[in-house]
């Protein structure tokens, strides 16, 4: 499969195709959720050490999800042993 000829073409098309349904997700989901300036502040953050380090990005989501950071009201015995 690596040496037919149409491979190289339809990878070639459907990149603008995958990078295009990847931005639109991307502006989907910041329409939601950068409302207030600390969330614009916390993607900021999480953008810049992605772009610098070489940390694993699904620490950073776990991160984000924290009570305390995603300014979720919590109660009862599960949150207690989260914060």
């Amino acid at each position: 499969m690596a040496h037919n000829p149409w491979r190289d073409s339809v990878q070639r098309g459907l990149a603008p195709v995958s990078l295009g349904l990847l931005l639109a997700g991307c502006i989907t989901i910041g329409l939601e959720v950068l409302t207030d300036w600390i969330n614009i502040l916390l993607c900021l953050v999480v953008f810049g050490l992605l772009m610098k380090t070489k940390i694993n990005p699904s620490l950073l989501i776990f991160g984000c999800c924290h009570p305390r950071l995603a300014h979720v009201p919590c109660s009862g015995a599960i949150c207690d042993k989260v914060i």
